[in-house]
């Protein structure tokens, strides 16, 4: 996907109310440069939360994916993130 270009990206990462649907990709997961924030909240996305997010162990704000319809559990790997 497209997000796979944005590895480098190291403050934050906001789409939130953008009426974005489907599932958030995988590939989020590249995203270890983030250090601050990443929303997604107030869309339509309804996929399963990804364990790749677990790898962003330099996030150290906030992660909000909250107002949509996610479909499991919080992942054990988020835990990983404990700067936040």
């Amino acid at each position: 996907t497209e997000l796979s270009k944005l590895v480098n990206m190291q403050s934050a990462f906001y789409l939130y109310s953008t009426k974005l649907s489907g599932r958030v990709p995988t590939e989020v997961g590249n995203l270890v440069e983030l250090s601050v924030s990443f929303a997604l909240y107030s869309n339509s996305i309804t996929s399963t939360i990804p364990t790749q997010i677990g790898r962003w162990t330099n996030l150290g704000y906030g992660l909000n994916l909250g107002t949509n319809s996610l479909t499991s559990l919080v992942p054990t790997e988020l835990g990983y993130l404990v700067k936040i």
